[in-house]
């Protein structure tokens, strides 16, 4: 069949497994974000994760997302919803604007 349509069904061969490959990784990126934890992220040295959190917990109370009591493990989860919030918000903004 797809001899049978030439470099036309070629064409829609090729465009639909690219369409197919993005939409399949635009739902894992967005998975992702939707999901994100910062304390399940990578670090490339597990010695400096208590730096990192202590810098976001820190963070989130210099810009009063929390209150200077907030305990580190509820910092961090207002930073998780900060992050998946936003992040997902941008990306729909940015896929969803024309190109220039």
């Amino acid at each position: 069949l797809l001899f049978a349509w030439g470099r036309y069904g070629l064409y829609a061969y090729i465009y639909a497994k690219v369409s197919r490959d993005w939409h399949q990784t635009l739902a894992s990126t967005r998975h992702l974000v939707s999901t994100f934890r910062i304390q399940d992220a990578t670090c490339s040295d597990e010695a400096d994760r208590p730096f990192v959190e202590s810098n976001i917990e820190a963070f989130m109370k210099l810009q009063h997302y929390v209150s200077v009591d907030t305990s580190s493990t509820k910092a961090l989860d207002v930073f998780n919803g900060l992050v998946q919030r936003i992040v997902s918000h941008v990306m729909q903004t940015s896929l969803s604007s024309p190109l220039p």
